[in-house]
């Protein structure tokens, strides 16, 4: 299960990208942008092809790490297929099935319920309920949570 280097992504949207972050395997944000939508004003929003364009020369033949990975790939399976692009190819490790494997019996697997019972922080600051379902901040604990279950299971 060790990966040294990979990249942790979170989406949100659906059935379309409307979010994405990319978070390096140093806990960097190295990606954030929200995808410019109809009607809705967003300074700075980039339009969807840009976007998947980006994201592709950033994940072309890494291994991506996602919580709750089919939401995730599906987001982006239809937007790939929107824009009428081919998918990068890719490996992933999905946090959400390896918690189920080595954190057993958990009331629930969710980011939420998982970085709070795991003590998780970023800049200091444990998971706060509110500031979920932003790519940015899930990103940033599927980082913490992925690194804590690597320290759990590197032996």
């Amino acid at each position: 299960m060790v990966i040294h280097d990979f990249l942790v992504i979170d989406t949100e949207g659906n059935p379309l990208l409307t979010e994405i972050a990319i978070v390096n395997s140093m806990g960097k944000v190295i990606y954030f942008t929200e995808i410019k939508q109809k009607y809705k004003i967003q300074p700075h929003a980039k339009p969807l092809l840009q976007v998947l364009q980006e994201v592709s020369n950033l994940v072309q033949n890494k291994t991506l790490v996602f919580h709750y990975a089919e939401h995730d790939l599906n987001i982006l399976r239809n937007s790939y297929k929107n824009q009428q692009i081919n998918l990068p190819v890719f490996s992933y490790q999905c946090s959400w099935e390896l918690s189920k494997k080595y954190l057993l019996n958990q009331k629930s697997y969710s980011l939420d319920y998982l970085s709070q019972k795991l003590g998780l922080k970023v800049d200091n600051k444990y998971f706060n309920p509110n500031q979920a379902h932003s790519a940015r901040y899930d990103a940033l604990f599927t980082y913490q949570l992925y690194s804590h279950l690597r320290l759990q299971n590197a032996h």
